[in-house]
């Protein structure tokens, strides 16, 4: 018990680190302690496929004019309540798509 503390003094890590590691090395070997795991992360708010629904929607040529519009049809048409703030930071920062606005002509 006392080379543990030590080794957990020596490369600055917590005892409990040192534990996980040496467990992971004697469960798996050395390609189990290097394995390098990635978390979960959250769930998007979005699924894969009513996001390939909304990029068919946003190709359309009359398209959409706002994301309001675009939050409500998510709900109709597909079954998601999101926020304006889903919508719009989908839409503009990830599909980087732009919404459609008709040019009121000048007077």
């Amino acid at each position: 018990m006392k080379r543990r503390e030590e080794l957990a003094t020596m490369l600055k890590r917590d005892f409990s680190t040192i534990y996980r590691w040496l467990r992971a090395y004697k469960q798996g070997g050395i390609t189990s302690l290097l394995t390098v795991k990635k978390a979960p992360g959250k769930t998007p708010h979005i699924l894969p496929e009513v996001r390939e629904k909304l990029i068919k929607k946003l190709q359309e040529p009359e398209g959409e004019t706002s994301y309001g519009k675009l939050q409500i049809w998510l709900e109709k048409e597909c079954g998601i309540k999101v926020s304006y703030k889903v919508v719009h930071d989908l839409v503009h920062y990830k599909l980087k798509s732009y919404l459609f606005r008709p040019k009121t002509p000048k007077q």
